[in-house]
């Protein structure tokens, strides 16, 4: 571990320092069964919670490799600790922020859908009902086949050009099919999503 994350300000005063030390309290059972395990097998990177002297909380991530002797001897073991602490905040926060947008989607009234590489990853719970199916049906179908079968060449020609970077018209109107085999008119609104 870094100086700077135990809190010490030089090694002299870590050197002698076990590090089980500086392991959080809920993690410190874990970090024993494993490092007993460490000698056994590859059991691959681990998160731990660390604090440091002065009570501040760190994440890390720990790899470690078996020190062994020339007959293959377990004798030590050597760490590679990596500070994951914004890393983990960030994916939180970002996870945070992608239930925040699906809630807010979810509750509008019109219909949202998105297609990646041809195929609908998400649709929001208008559309599914604007079309009588349920997302799970509509979710890994190609968008094509909710179009109506006279619009789709238009359909798919701007959904073409506009992933080409060309021009078309971000608005338009079209008709999808319903699972009851109605045509349903629809205004529809498209962009590309970097």
């Amino acid at each position: 571990i870094g100086i700077k994350f135990t809190g010490y300000s030089n090694f002299d005063e870590v050197k002698r320092k076990n590090f089980i030390n500086f392991i959080s309290e809920e993690d410190k059972e874990r970090v024993i069964t494993n490092f007993n395990k460490s000698f056994f097998k590859n059991i691959g990177p681990q998160e731990y919670n660390f604090t440091n002297k002065n009570g501040e909380k760190f994440l890390f991530e720990i790899q470690r490799e078996v020190l062994r002797t020339i007959d293959g001897t377990a004798y030590g073991l050597i760490f590679s600790c990596r500070d994951i602490t914004l890393r983990k905040k960030a994916e939180t926060e970002l996870a945070q922020s992608e239930e925040k947008y699906r809630t807010l989607v979810d509750s509008i009234q019109d219909g949202v859908f998105l297609v990646v590489d041809g195929i609908i990853s998400y649709v929001n719970k208008a559309f599914g009902k604007m079309i009588g199916y349920e997302n799970t049906e509509i979710i890994g179908s190609s968008y094509l086949k909710f179009v109506a079968p006279e619009d789709r060449e238009r359909v798919k020609e701007n959904y073409q050009l506009r992933h080409s970077g060309k021009p078309v018209a971000a608005f338009y109107e079209g008709r999808m099919v319903h699972k009851n085999g109605d045509k349903v008119l629809v205004n529809m609104t498209a962009r590309v999503i970097n």
